[in-house]
């Protein structure tokens, strides 16, 4: 191999959503050869664990899977960045949100609309717990966001 792509800290290079692939992303530093020649930073997919779906539905909840969603975002219960704190799991709602996406493999925003072209209802749930009871009617009726 002649490339070596190193992942930074996902906690000090906070991942983002790529529009165009539909994917949670970090720059990667790359090297090149045996003298490993630094060459520019890349933007790759995380690494599949635990914290790549963490920082998928703390996107998916800030809006930025879905742009239908990010008027919602003002108005949550609490902030998206909730999902990546080390006490999230102390929160049934981001317990709840992990679980579902973990259940479904839902790591893409391809994947999400795989899923919502069989259960069009999937996450709704999980989702309204995140705002206020008044938005509910009305997020209900724009469900799924696509």
């Amino acid at each position: 191999p002649y490339c070596d792509f190193t992942m930074p800290d996902p906690e000090k290079d906070i991942p983002t959503f790529d529009q165009t692939t539909g994917k949670v992303v970090q720059n990667a530093s790359v090297t090149f050869g045996e003298r490993r020649w630094p060459l520019k930073a890349v933007k790759r997919q995380m690494p599949i664990n635990i914290l790549h779906y963490k920082h998928f539905a703390r996107l998916f909840l800030g809006g930025h899977v879905c742009l239908k969603m990010a008027p919602n975002v003002p108005k949550m219960l609490a902030p998206p960045e909730t999902m990546i704190k080390p006490w999230a799991n102390l929160q049934k709602r981001t317990e709840k949100l992990l679980n579902a996406l973990i259940a479904e493999e839902i790591l893409t925003r391809e994947r999400l609309h795989e899923i919502w072209a069989k259960k069009d209802d999937y996450l709704l749930e999980e989702y309204l717990e995140w705002l206020p009871s008044s938005m509910h009617d009305s997020v209900q009726l724009e469900w799924p966001p696509v």
